[in-house]
């Protein structure tokens, strides 16, 4: 497992910030062939398949695919840490760009890279192109949406982390991410070597791929990309008919967009529907029992009910009550 070396100072300035680089990077990765354990991220890959085959038919690129598809390691030049929570895409690619030659061929080699990659003093550019082209084609037409989600759960967590401390805001950031005490954080279950992050700034970065990595940049920062809140929601076309038929398309769009609290306008623009509209809707959720609103401060946030997360489970995900097995219910 890896393990950070925290104290309070690295934790009063650690934040929550989104990055569009951390969702072009696990996108270029899903399509390489990556870990696809969400029904709509493996529908999303299948669109886009083809294209991304013809973009990447040339050598390098090639091998690029073939290694993210694979390795367990990202190289850590790929992601670099947000300097601020609004970065622009060209700002954070720019800066993979620069990467110096033996920085970028030492992360290659760190993750198991071919001599074809690892031996070019372009490698760094030519990964910046392949990113930029991926996130062109295929994250920046969607980004309106996948922000939105991002930008919830920020500010979910930073809600957390300021009514209730660290333990509570890392709750369901990802499985392997526990807090071991005594200064000591594990962030995933990888084999690599204790990291020290007193004095430096850690990140915690949402990702709507649902992917999750740990990237380094010693001694300056550290990121933590794990899977957003609500991810898949309202970014893939295909819905459950079943459910579309019985409510409505844009009730049940609602519905299943609620998969954290939201505020109307949240969902207004996930959705990219007008605040009347949702406001409209949710009021009928509300009286039918799907939904409940609460107060947060000065937000006012809709969350669904039992009722309602039953009802935006698929049938045949549902356990049977009277045949648990083991795995099901460990």
């Amino acid at each position: 497992m890896t393990v950070l070396l925290v104290d309070q100072d690295s934790l009063a300035h650690a934040r929550f910030a989104v990055s569009p680089m951390v969702d072009a990077a696990a996108a270029l990765m899903l399509l390489s062939g990556g870990d696809q354990r969400y029904p709509t991220t493996r529908r999303w890959v299948e669109r886009h398949r083809e294209r991304f085959a013809a973009m990447t038919a040339d050598p390098v690129r090639a091998g690029l695919v073939e290694l993210l598809g694979t390795t367990v390691w990202l190289p850590d030049f790929m992601t670099p840490p947000p300097t601020c929570n609004d970065m622009r895409f060209g700002d954070e690619v720019a800066r993979v760009a620069r990467t110096d030659c033996q920085r970028a061929t030492a992360d290659l080699r760190a993750a198991g890279a071919p001599a074809l990659l690892v031996e070019r003093d372009d490698i760094a550019q030519r990964v910046a192109e392949l990113l930029g082209d991926v996130w062109r084609a295929f994250v920046k037409p969607e980004w309106r949406e996948r922000r939105a989600v991002l930008e919830r759960d920020v500010a979910t967590r930073s809600n957390l982390l300021a009514s209730r401390g660290w333990a509570h805001a890392l709750d369901g950031l990802n499985p392997a991410v526990q807090w071991l005490g005594v200064g000591r954080l594990q962030v995933n279950r990888c084999d690599y070597p204790v990291q020290d992050v007193r004095g430096a700034q850690l990140l915690l970065t949402p990702c709507s791929f649902g992917s999750s990595w740990l990237c380094l940049n010693p001694p300056d920062a550290y990121v933590i990309a794990y899977p957003a809140f609500g991810l898949g929601n309202p970014t893939d076309p295909e819905t459950d008919g079943g459910l579309d038929r019985l409510i409505g398309r844009t009730r049940a769009r609602l519905l299943r967009a609620l998969t954290t609290p939201a505020t109307t306008t949240d969902l207004a623009a996930q959705l990219q529907l007008g605040v009347g509209t949702v406001g409209d809707h949710l009021r009928v959720l509300r009286d039918a029992g799907v939904v409940v609103r609460v107060r947060t401060g000065r937000r006012v946030l809709y969350r669904r009910t039992a009722r309602g997360d039953a009802l935006t489970t698929p049938a045949n995900d549902q356990p049977d009550r009277q045949h648990r097995s083991t795995a099901e219910t460990s």
